[in-house]
């Protein structure tokens, strides 16, 4: 059913104007979009109902049958929900476009697994000169210290965008040096415009805008209610929260009853600070690469053999029941872009082997391992001022002195004036706002081998984040460092690497987004660094 308007809550947070939309509910395409056969409660209630009949209790039966029927599926409702039994809030998903919200907040929301996104890329769009969301003061002169960090970082993005163009059209006329002639011409400058912002975008603040799309369950939706007291990211997250429940109530009332009240702020959260520089310094001292393997699991390559042997039933020797598993000649899934080995039952035998490690990177590469919901992450709650060598620095502008020295300059003047604005009282918390991208992080990640195998495969692509390339690249030699016997599986890793091993063709599958680089020739210890 299509809707001529989309509900939409909006908001004002930091002087910026930020809109909540529900574009999709889960719903009956047979009846009209408010109608009870589509409320949450309804779905909870029946599905509850279908547990315990012969027969499938449809959302219909509510709306059709007796007062004495609906009393029942009301009371289900209600004694699912005190009970905490909630499989039932699952089974109604929402669909929202969230615009004009920070990074800052986006980063909470995409620092748990419960959740689908897509979001404007800093990568692919020019992010232009508009009002980043920044603390609000009455102040003059704090006023205009945060209006100078406002135009030093985005003028400081755009002078390293034109700065780097240059250098990422010479590389990428390098790395292409069949196309020649002016049709090549415009694609070369549109190219390298995308690498060079790419790389400049490190400067830009958390507290840029972005728009996306963002999809959850119900019970998802509760429970980040629930937890509007307590978020990271104060007033705007839960500002966020509350338009997403504002916009689903304008179609389903019956939302206001699920999600109760939110719950005080736990005292563990009330401690929260910055890392500690002596814990930094024992973090890095860990730290082999950007990426350390830490702890992992015992006798691992027998345990996943037994694993298979289990599956399949095979008495074969331990290294062919391996085979059978992560070889792509045997077992094609492996080089599959669909990730069909997260429900294949072979597959799943990765999942019996969990592997810990350590990680160091920008806020904007934590941003994007975020997409690999796999992994629990640790997630710092607030980060300090960093000190410049605490900047992440990308490697095309390393490839030059002068632009390097620039970059770093720029950060200075950015870190100093946030160090001014602290002083003049401005908080920690909401100087998170103007933290540059550049900021590095600390973590923890923790899965199963599948996730860290699906984790290789797609970021071992050239085309993937220059640091989670890095990253990828590392734990993979880290991994046949660990165990040898990997190595025939962990050789050539990258999509196309799998799909030569596989003879399946085009060896590449990213068409015309081809990175310029037969990477299936190589292995893993031949990768190039990545710098466009």
């Amino acid at each position: 059913m299509t809707r001529e308007i989309y509900p939409q809550s909006e908001f004002e947070h930091h002087q910026s104007h930020s809109k909540v939309y529900l574009v999709l509910r889960s719903e009956n395409p047979n009846t009209d979009t408010n109608s009870e056969e589509n409320y949450a409660t309804t779905i909870a209630g029946q599905s509850g109902r279908t547990c315990y009949s012969a027969n499938i209790q449809f959302p219909s039966d509510y709306r059709h049958k007796s007062d004495k029927y609906r009393q029942v599926t009301d009371g289900v409702v209600r004694s699912t929900r005190e009970a905490g039994h909630l499989t039932t809030r699952q089974h109604v998903h929402y669909t929202f476009a969230l615009e004009g919200v920070s990074r800052l907040a986006v980063n909470f929301f995409h620092s748990h697994p419960h959740y689908n996104s897509e979001e404007m890329s800093q990568r692919y769009v020019t992010i232009k000169n508009k009002e980043l969301i920044s603390p609000q003061t009455e102040n003059p002169e704090t006023a205009a210290l945060l209006e100078s960090a406002r135009i030093g970082l985005i003028s400081g993005y755009e002078e390293i965008t034109a700065s780097l163009t240059p250098l990422a059209l010479s590389e990428l006329q390098a790395r292409f040096p069949g196309r020649k002639g002016e049709r090549y011409q415009e694609f070369f400058e549109k190219e390298a415009q995308k690498k060079a912002q790419e790389v400049a975008r490190y400067l830009l603040p958390l507290g840029t805008p972005t728009n996306l799309y963002h999809t959850i369950s119900e019970l998802t939706l509760v429970r980040l209610y629930h937890l509007s007291e307590t978020l990271p990211n104060g007033t705007e997250a839960k500002a966020i929260v509350q338009a997403m429940v504002d916009t689903v109530a304008a179609i389903d009332p019956s939302i206001i009853d699920e999600i109760g009240k939110p719950y005080p702020k736990p005292y563990s959260h009330t401690l929260a600070q910055p890392l500690p520089k002596e814990a930094k310094t024992n973090f890095d001292l860990a730290m082999t690469d950007s990426f350390s393997l830490q702890d992992t699991h015992p006798n691992f390559i027998s345990s996943l053999a037994r694993s298979v042997q289990l599956t399949l039933g095979l008495d074969i020797p331990e290294e062919e029941l391996i085979g059978l598993l992560l070889d792509p000649k045997q077992n094609s899934l492996i080089s599959s872009v669909w990730g069909e080995t997260v429900l294949d039952q072979l597959g799943l035998c990765l999942n019996q082997v969990h592997l810990t490690g350590l990680v160091s990177l920008s806020h904007t590469a934590n941003y994007q391992l975020h997409r690999h919901r796999g992994f629990t992450h640790t997630e710092p709650l607030i980060l300090d001022i960093p000190d410049l060598d605490d900047i992440v620095i990308p490697a095309l502008i390393k490839t030059n002195s002068e632009i390097e020295k620039r970059y770093l300059e720029i950060h200075h003047q950015h870190l100093q004036t946030l160090h001014q604005l602290q002083e003049q009282g401005v908080s920690l918390q909401e100087l998170q706002y103007l933290l540059p991208n550049s900021t590095r992080v600390r973590k923890q990640i923790s899965g199963p081998l599948g996730s860290y195998l699906h984790f290789i495969k797609s970021r071992t692509c050239l085309n993937a984040q220059e640091e989670i390339y890095q990253i990828a690249v590392q734990l993979t030699q880290q991994l046949s460092i660990l165990e040898p016997s990997l190595v025939p599986y962990l050789n050539q890793p990258a999509p196309c690497g799998l799909r030569n091993r596989a003879s399946i063709t085009p060896y590449c599958p990213e068409g015309s987004r081809f990175c310029g680089i037969k990477i299936w020739d190589l292995n893993i210890s031949d990768y190039p660094q990545r710098t466009i």
